[in-house]
């Protein structure tokens, strides 16, 4: 077993057929297959050996692609880290991985540098774009591998990334994802999806995120993937006319932009067969919005670093019959609803989210505390609070440190986001909850606005408390330009609590007791 032979051991993957495109360059998965023999070789000659760490510092490209496959090819775990954060975070995240080598590109090339000054593990620099005197140019090792080598043969259990976590509610962790995590998690969701040979992919999420999981789909099905140096709408719309784009997957921010696009409608998207989208559901007017252009394209998935991608999905016509839905388990994944005490619960109780499959982490890197307190009897933990609908279809109510108590009640911020969100002012609602003296807790609602849309107190208190009781009623609304979010679109409600109150346009005193 090695995650790279979907490239070397693969009749999909035609020696002509080109496997990736960025700003730069296209590659055919003949040139893909022999770049990363011979990139394989060249660290193994510079003394990278099995079980080693690489981390990876570049932004979206090609050479992502090969670092990633020529790591498993000899049994080294690629190492990525989110282009996001600042140099000091990479220290941090080092410090914890302890790498071998370090692969920067021109843009992270000097934080790397610095790194290199503070992590005794970290060897050499593999710089991308320009090397100075100390650093591995990448082209030049390359080129001392000769001769290039093949996938060792590996254990399922052997690691191939260390994959940190977002950490929306808690500081990063490192996720081990094994050999069989990713292949089990790829051939999951091509049972459910079934990626074409020859489909193009538009990679509009990071490469340092679970979501690159559709470059390696599309490589498995023989397929292209486009990479964008910046994704923007124009840049979206350009590359579905010119490579004539066939599936990509965003984040629901970036989905509405090109939904609200004022030149939609003059640019050509017909090529475009599945629009996969992540990180929240979309209901309400939005939902009939995407159902409206687009059609039976949609595709919403629900997943997570430790389930290397993916651990639901839910279908095309399934938007229409179970809107709000995360859908139901992909084939070889188990999911289920537990209370407190980790006992299954049944058809529309509320409780936590377990999963369990060949696709689930075995655990996170040197944290065996963090590991005994996500796993209880092979299952995972997700965190999340769901219910599970009599057709088996699950439902995301919030993240269980985001439970809001006020007056001794349960209170889920997926209720009051569902309603708030068909407001027809609203663009994005995230629901928390914040310390009050009487209450306990009180709820919050921040909104951002639709364009050239305006929010009035009282007509926003009589839309609310129709559909809802009075507890859980907002009593207060901050407004705002735009929600915090991850670089994978996951709301930081975390940031959203504390937050001074000069980042809000507004807030809204609601009176609901």
């Amino acid at each position: 077993m090695n995650f790279a032979n979907i490239i070397f051991d693969n009749p999909s993957a035609t020696d002509e057929t080109i496997a990736l495109i960025d700003q730069r360059r296209s590659l055919s998965f003949k040139e893909l297959r022999s770049r990363v023999s011979r990139l394989a070789a060249g660290l193994r000659r510079r003394g990278v050996c099995q079980g080693d760490r690489i981390a990876i510092l570049i932004n979206t490209r090609i050479e992502y692609v090969e670092i990633y496959l020529a790591t498993a090819v000899i049994g080294v775990i690629a190492m990525p880290l989110n282009t996001r954060l600042t140099a000091r975070e990479h220290v941090l995240l080092m410090q914890d991985g302890t790498p071998k080598m370090l692969v920067a590109d021109e843009k992270w090339i000097a934080s790397a540098r610095q790194a290199r000054t503070e992590i005794p593990s970290l060897e050499a620099i593999i710089a991308l774009d320009t090397a100075e005197s100390g650093d591995l140019p990448y082209e030049e090792l390359l080129a001392e591998g000769n001769p290039p080598v093949l996938p060792l043969d590996l254990k399922p259990e052997d690691p191939a990334v260390l994959l940190y976590t977002s950490g929306t509610t808690s500081g990063p962790k490192g996720t081990i994802l094994t050999h069989r995590n990713l292949i089990s998690d790829i051939d999951q969701y091509q049972a459910f999806v079934g990626i074409k040979k020859g489909s193009v992919n538009l990679q509009c999420s990071p490469l340092y995120h679970a979501a690159n999981i559709f470059t390696y789909v599309h490589l498995l099905a023989g397929g292209t993937t486009v990479f964008l140096p910046e994704i923007t709408t124009n840049a979206i719309f350009d590359a579905i006319e010119k490579y004539r784009v066939n599936f990509m997957f965003t984040v629901p921010t970036v989905l509405y932009s090109i939904l609200d696009a004022p030149d939609r409608q003059q640019r050509d998207i017909s090529s475009l067969e599945t629009l996969e989208y992540g990180a929240a559901a979309i209901v309400g007017p939005r939902l009939e919005s995407a159902l409206g252009i687009l059609g039976d394209r949609l595709l919403h998935a629900f997943g997570m670093t430790e389930v290397t991608s993916h651990a639901s999905m839910l279908g095309k016509i399934d938007h229409r019959t179970h809107p709000g839905s995360i859908g139901r388990p992909l084939p070889g994944v188990q999911m289920r609803i537990v209370d407190d005490a980790g006992e299954p619960l049944e058809a529309e109780e509320i409780g936590e989210l377990e999963v369990k499959g060949d696709n689930v982490t075995p655990g996170y890197w040197r944290n065996p505390a963090a590991t005994e307190e996500a796993f209880h009897d092979g299952w995972l933990a997700t965190g999340d609070l769901a219910r599970r609908d009599i057709d088996g279809y699950y439902y995301i109510v919030g993240r269980k440190k985001d439970l809001i108590i006020s007056g001794g009640v349960n209170i889920y911020s997926a209720d009051i986001e569902n309603v708030i969100a068909d407001h027809p002012a609203i663009a994005e609602v995230a629901v928390f909850g914040i310390p009050d003296s009487h209450w306990g807790e009180s709820v919050v609602a921040a909104v951002a606005l639709r364009s050239g849309m305006t929010l009035d107190a009282d007509e926003l208190r009589s839309f609310v408390r129709e559909r809802l009781a009075g507890f859980k009623v907002p009593k207060e609304v901050r407004i705002m330009n735009v929600l915090p979010r991850t670089g994978t679109g996951k709301l930081l409600k975390r940031e959203l609590r504390v937050m001074d109150e000069n980042a809000f346009i507004r807030s809204v005193q609601i009176t609901n007791r």
